[in-house]
């Protein structure tokens, strides 16, 4: 595929971003009547399902200037990474410009042509997790979950030791290290656990 075959957006950063940068979409403005994504740096979601992420083009853009960008939907494109490991999963990281290992979000094909960059293509996205209660739960208190994988069981969604938040929407009771599997809900913009292994 050659870069006129990528299907661009446009983008204005907030900072200074160097080519094949990842970004975070921070919002949207208009010029000349174009619709024009606003890009800032990536930080850390939360609770929240992946962000909105791009990755800069092959030119670097100034603060406030306009560049062009791709989501990697579809087809692999050039991103700074971690890792140039055929198959590894990499993705966004707080207040990073580079794709990193142990989180989630692209799966790289190979070493871009590029020293620091990687071939990437976005994973689908999943809302349903599982993972293991990080303590015992009763009285239907909300609680979190550790270990955490979509329920492909393909890639994790946080490394091993990140914890994920869980409300206990149908009251669980829960031993500690009980299996469990939550489904994002976009109505309150947090994961609601759906099932849960019994007490012992």
């Amino acid at each position: 595929m050659s870069i006129a075959d990528y299907p661009w957006v446009r983008h204005t950063p907030d900072a200074a971003v160097s080519a094949h940068a990842v970004m975070e979409v921070s919002g949207t403005t208009t010029q000349l009547g174009e619709i024009v994504y606003q890009t800032t740096q990536f930080t850390a979601g939360g609770n929240t399902p992946t962000k909105m992420v791009l990755i800069n083009g092959p030119m670097d853009v100034g603060s406030g200037e306009y560049g062009v960008a791709c989501s990697g939907q579809g087809y692999p494109v050039a991103a700074t990474s971690g890792s140039t490991t055929n198959g590894a999963i990499v993705g966004p990281s707080d207040s990073s410009w580079t794709l990193s290992t142990g989180h989630p979000g692209f799966v790289v094909a190979g070493a871009g042509a590029i020293a620091g960059t990687a071939m990437v293509l976005r994973q689908a996205q999943s809302i349903e997790v599982r993972g293991w209660a990080t303590a015992a739960v009763a009285n239907g208190d909300n609680f979190t979950i550790d270990n955490v994988k979509t329920m492909s069981g393909l890639e994790t969604v946080a490394s091993s030791s990140d914890t994920l938040s869980i409300l206990n929407t149908f009251d669980h009771d829960i031993d500690d290290n009980g299996f469990v599997m939550a489904k994002y809900n976009e109505t309150v913009a947090a994961y609601n656990g759906f099932q849960a292994e019994c007490p012992a």
